[in-house]
């Protein structure tokens, strides 16, 4: 009986994947990063409220925030202040920190980091609004200080 020697190869390939496939791979232990309570609704809702309490609090993230959002600043506001007002309670809970862990330094100190790389809530590319100090600055309000003066150095 005559073989071609594609037949050989093919054959050959598949004994191999089959004793590839069936033997024991070492592989590494997956450990798991997410803490024990990431999946309970109460847990999530803290985070939640920590992190809109976060930007909200700091006027950085705020501004950074507002610029980027559709809904409106009165809308964000008020989301704003309805969280900043339910986080010390949640704070407060002791047996809701023990479960979660404290949802409010992580975001404090996540959202620092996030400004940093240009994130700020659900919004990417932020980039923090600056103020702007220069000689201009000087000159404009040396500018409205003499407007000011004069006028009331030439009134009557």
């Amino acid at each position: 009986m005559y073989t071609s020697p594609i037949t050989l190869a093919v054959f050959l390939i598949s004994l191999f994947n089959i004793a590839l496939a069936s033997s024991e791979i070492p592989v590494a232990k997956l450990i798991p990063r997410q803490d024990a309570g990431a999946a309970d609704p109460a847990c999530l809702d803290y985070e939640r409220i920590a992190n809109l309490s976060t930007i909200g609090a700091n006027s950085s993230y705020r501004s950074a925030y507002l610029a980027r959002s559709s809904f409106g600043g009165l809308v964000d506001q008020k989301m704003f202040a309805e969280n900043m007002a339910k986080l010390p309670a949640l704070t407060a809970d002791a047996g809701l920190n023990t479960r979660c862990g404290n949802k409010t330094e992580i975001a404090l100190a996540g959202a620092e980091s996030n400004l940093t790389q240009g994130i700020v809530g659900p919004f990417t590319e932020v980039t923090p609004g600056t103020i702007k100090n220069g000689i201009e600055v000087i000159v404009i309000v040396v500018t409205i200080m003499f407007i000011f003066c004069s006028v009331w150095v030439l009134s009557p």
